[in-house]
């Protein structure tokens, strides 16, 4: 869809004309450009996306072979929660 943006713009048309044109719906269109327009802003440098490195926060909690007590798996090491609610936790 990526590509369906791209020519959308290219084209001049307004988007209910373009659509109608290659047989679309227009809401997946709008959807697109939106999601088109934040990959866009996240590779230019954006501060409104922000992404955290969590590889260097690997812990190998099990490196002296002793035995893990479940309490210290009951808590995830990272916990992120979106504005839309929905939480990941990385234990």
């Amino acid at each position: 869809m990526r590509t369906q943006v791209m020519q959308y713009r290219a084209s001049g048309l307004s988007v209910a004309r373009y659509c109608a044109e290659k047989q679309l719906s227009v809401h997946k269109l709008y959807y697109w450009i939106k999601k088109t327009k934040q990959i866009e802003a996240a590779n230019s440098g954006d501060d409104k996306f922000n992404f955290i490195d969590i590889s260097t926060m690997a812990i190998d909690i099990n490196a002296d072979n002793r035995t893990v007590a479940p309490e210290e798996l009951s808590q995830p090491k990272v916990s992120l929660t979106f504005p839309n609610g929905l939480c990941l936790k990385i234990y």
